[in-house]
């Protein structure tokens, strides 16, 4: 992994490319750094930063995934199904459906759902 110490860096440190800076709510967790659980600016940085990788989703992960999205069955007791796998669609903690299957990893389409 680069680092701070690393010559000839074409770009600055910076927080928002940094591994440890979280980019939905800005703050960083990098636990050595002053500025860990703190909010900070992408623009900001310090000398723990290190580059974030980009993620790439390995084959194993690909692995059984479908690209059509599939429709959503509503068994008698109103519990939401993939209609590709059977598996059951619940809702995270904020209340929200997936936008994948967590079994097969099929695209949901939810369009047709109706609601009650």
């Amino acid at each position: 992994m680069e680092t701070q110490t690393d010559k000839g860096r074409s770009e600055p440190l910076r927080c928002e490319t940094c591994l440890y800076w979280e980019d939905f709510n800005g703050v960083c967790f990098c636990g050595a750094s002053p500025y860990c659980a703190d909010f900070t600016d992408g623009d900001d940085g310090c000398h723990f930063w290190q580059k974030k990788e980009p993620i790439a989703l390995s084959q194993a992960d690909m692995e059984g995934t479908t690209t059509k999205a599939v429709t959503v069955s509503i068994d008698d007791y109103g519990m939401t199904h993939c209609e590709n796998c059977g598996a059951e669609l619940l809702c995270n903690e904020c209340g929200d459906m997936p936008d994948r299957c967590p079994q097969c990893g099929a695209a949901i389409n939810w369009k047709d759902i109706e609601e009650a």
